[in-house]
């Protein structure tokens, strides 16, 4: 199991793992890491031991920020995001492992100084380094726009 950040007294952007063999956690430290945040998404590929965060709250706006973690290595890399998906935080990600590929739908998004519920699916392939958003074929309906689901 890992953890990485959330709130307390303040944001935090820790990176924690539990080992279910020892029951015991562990930091594990890098010398870069993700700026605190809370409500952000997180997917882990237990294939190429890597981590991926993106969006949450900075404790004063939605972020907009992917990041990829190599548990192999502890080295954090900013990955680039398209002018198209808002900051958002409370959202969902999930990995498909199929196409190795991580999925972010919905949030409390941020854009042009406004906030709105969002409705979106995105795709980002862990393959080919892309982001693209997915919408339903034809007239099928698709989930109202809504933050803090499962």
């Amino acid at each position: 199991m890992l953890v990485f950040a959330g709130s307390s007294a303040a944001n935090q952007n820790d990176l924690w793992r539990f080992s279910w063999r020892a029951g015991l956690w562990t930091e594990l430290l890098s010398e870069t890491r993700p700026p605190a945040r809370s409500r952000h998404s997180a997917i882990l590929d237990s294939i190429s031991q890597s981590m991926i965060i993106f969006g949450g709250w900075s404790g004063s706006v939605p972020l907009h920020d992917p990041w990829h973690c190599s548990l192999w290595t502890r080295v954090w890399t900013l990955l680039q995001s398209p002018p198209g998906l808002a900051a958002r935080a409370g959202h969902t990600a999930v990995l498909d492992s199929v196409s190795v590929s991580m999925l972010v739908f919905g949030g409390i998004a941020y854009n042009n100084e406004s906030f709105s519920y969002a409705g979106d699916l995105w795709n980002y392939s862990l393959v080919t380094d892309s982001w693209s958003q997915l919408a339903p074929p034809g007239p099928y309906p698709s989930p109202e726009g809504r933050e803090d689901h499962s």
